[in-house]
């Protein structure tokens, strides 16, 4: 188990995936999961991102690079 990694977010989704924002995050996940990694040729996808109010630039940023990183994962494992 890697600190902090996949297995704490799977706990986590476990944990919260019958709340309604959780679950239109697991819809995207897999929506573009199917756009990426499944269709050939991949389409281009949308993670309806959107800055909430009071998510400050840093965090945004966290986020997004974090998004990257589990799409690069993925990708070259």
């Amino acid at each position: 188990m890697i600190p902090g990694g996949r297995d704490t977010l799977v706990e986590w989704i476990s944990a919260h995936k019958n709340q309604p924002e959780v679950g239109r995050l697991i819809e995207l996940f897999d929506l573009n999961e199917q756009r990426l990694f499944v269709k050939n040729p991949a389409e281009r996808p949308d993670f309806e991102l959107a800055v909430p109010d009071g998510m400050t630039k840093s965090t945004y940023t966290r986020v997004v690079k974090k998004i990257f990183a589990v799409m690069r994962h993925l990708i070259y494992k």
